[in-house]
């Protein structure tokens, strides 16, 4: 957590008490809104109250004005805020409906108001339990005449006749993504929030499990649409919607790279349910959140337990640079088989002790060492050479040099090494998997053995003699290789297509093509454009 986290979830846990009637989640939502606009935000309320003092403090670097029609609330919180007084002349509940246009324009709008241009406007004022009081309808219209493009508007209570009536005819339109925020009073009460274009604000940050904090990496940020990404995190998503950064023309895709078994759907199940019960953004989520499985059972498992949400089969290894993989004629075969795999007990080392000639390619880890990740020894299996922690270009230059690739966890995700192995022209020897690997094998390039050192062995065999008979060939692997890297890069790109689509937003498929191909092409595994194992997403 930030210093300025920390300070404003300080603030809150001091200022907001039992007498203040928006809910904490709408607090929440509402004080990140702020803090997007920080500092400097101009931060308008109608409606003097106990939570007055929570405002002013929560935009402690900004300007906020609190207008209060009564005389009394007035005076008792000029102590605690920017208090101004505000009149409603002739207008009541009881008049207020149906909606008479002639009658709103005739009240000018005070000078109070005009005096900033409102980065966040709360609606909380005048009272509207009763036919005589005053209602919301002007004040609603007055924050629709005076806000920009970039402003929330919050207007609480949404859920009576003129509030909602008012709010759906001057605060809500196509062009502004709209939520309803519930919280619960003995019934369902509602706030309607209006999200502000984020458009040249601040910088947003992205915050991984280590704690290192880095600007957040788009795939598109384009004006008409932009993509992000986030590899193995849901929650940022929710961080990003409540900091206002999710309009219309966002969306969110989810990556995973470890198998996405029944544990993880159930997490995307709560994931999903928490933000149709706090936040009201179920919708948002369902229709601008793309989730992409390695496998084609995960996708299957997942669309049965999430129907209504975009899903796709995107193999993830299909984000590799094939240009950094290929075939070299030029380098020597020195060994049967390459393992490039991690010294963890998952990857198997175990199983290549019959194979004769080997080279493993490894790397340092920081992974737990207990369990699937227990550190291993793998100088016990005897390979000829082990090269550790080397370039992408030397990985294709030692790959290059064996004959056949190895991959032998038995369970893990889509497995960048076999498909660079494939790249490279090299037949694969797996062992049965789950976690989406096998997507790129087939009869012509793989073989696929039981976990068995001596299976193994004698399937390298094979391979290689395959190999050397020219029954196979390396340039036909890679080749069908980039066939099927391409078929899951349009998949993904489909996806795409159809929430763009659904959005109502007006770009060409081929722009959507081209941008997210030169994404793609511009960073070998998408590293520069893709946020991995995201805790939290906050403002600069």
């Amino acid at each position: 957590m930030t210093n300025s986290t920390k300070k404003i979830t300080d603030i809150i846990s001091r200022y907001y008490h039992e007498k203040i009637q928006i809910g904490s989640d709408q607090v929440n939502i509402i004080a990140n809104a702020i803090r997007g606009r920080a500092p400097g935000c101009n931060l308008l309320v109608f409606g003097a109250g106990y939570d007055s003092a929570l405002w002013e403090k929560i935009n402690y670097d900004g300007y906020t004005l609190v207008v209060e029609h009564h005389p009394e609330w007035c005076r008792n919180m000029a102590q605690f805020a920017n208090v101004k007084p505000i009149s409603y002349p002739e207008i009541s509940v009881k008049n207020s409906l149906p909606i008479n246009i002639d009658n709103m324009e005739k009240h000018d709008i005070p000078n109070v108001l005009k005096e900033k241009p409102w980065d966040v406007i709360i609606v909380d004022s005048p009272p509207g339990y009763t036919d005589t009081d005053p209602g919301r309808s002007l004040s609603i219209y007055w924050a629709s005449k005076i806000s920009g493009p970039h402003t929330h508007i919050f207007v609480d209570d949404y859920e009576r006749p003129v509030e909602k009536c008012y709010a759906d005819t001057f605060v809500r339109s196509d062009d502004f993504c709209c939520f309803e925020i519930a919280r619960w009073s003995g019934r369902k009460m509602l706030m309607l929030w209006r999200v502000g274009k984020d458009k040249g604000f601040n910088p947003v940050f992205s915050v991984d499990y280590p704690a290192t904090r880095r600007p957040i990496r788009w795939l598109v940020n384009e004006p008409d649409f932009r993509v992000v990404m986030f590899h193995d995190a849901t929650l940022p998503i929710s961080d990003m919607f409540q900091l206002g950064l999710f309009d219309e023309t966002t969306f969110a895709v989810v990556s995973f790279s470890w198998v996405v078994n029944e544990k993880r759907i159930r997490d995307l199940q709560t994931f999903f349910g928490d933000a149709a019960e706090k936040i009201g953004a179920s919708d948002v989520f369902k229709n601008q959140v793309i989730l992409i499985m390695n496998s084609q059972e995960e996708y299957e498992m997942a669309k049965a337990a999430l129907p209504e949400c975009n899903i796709a089969h995107v193999n993830n290894t299909c984000f590799l640079d094939f240009d950094l993989f290929k075939v070299d004629a030029e380098i020597e075969k020195k060994y049967d088989a390459v393992y490039n795999a991690k010294p963890l007990a998952f990857k198997r080392h175990h199983l290549t002790s019959e194979v004769d000639s080997k080279v493993f390619i490894t790397y340092d880890v920081n992974e737990a060492n207990e369990g699937l990740t227990a550190l291993v020894d793998i100088n016990e299996f005897f390979p000829t050479l082990v090269e550790r922690n080397i370039s992408s270009k030397k990985v294709m230059e030692v790959a290059s040099s064996a004959y056949v690739g190895l991959s032998l966890s038995e369970v893990e995700g889509a497995c960048y090494a076999s498909t660079e192995y494939l790249l490279c022209g090299l037949p694969v020897v797996s062992t049965p998997s789950q976690g989406g690997r096998d997507a790129f094998y087939d009869e012509y390039n793989s073989l696929i053995c039981a976990p068995d050192p001596n299976e193994v062995a004698r399937s390298v065999a094979e391979l290689k003699q395959r190999l050397l008979n020219g029954e196979i060939t390396s340039e036909q692997i890679r080749e069908n290789c980039i066939k099927r890297i391409n078929f899951f890069r349009y998949s993904f790109i489909d996806a795409l297509k159809i929430c763009i689509r659904k959005a109502g937003i007006n770009t060409p498929d081929e722009r959507v093509e081209s941008l997210v191909m030169n994404a793609i092409k511009n960073n070998n595994k998408l590293i520069n454009s893709r946020n991995f194992w995201t805790s939290r997403v906050e403002r600069g």
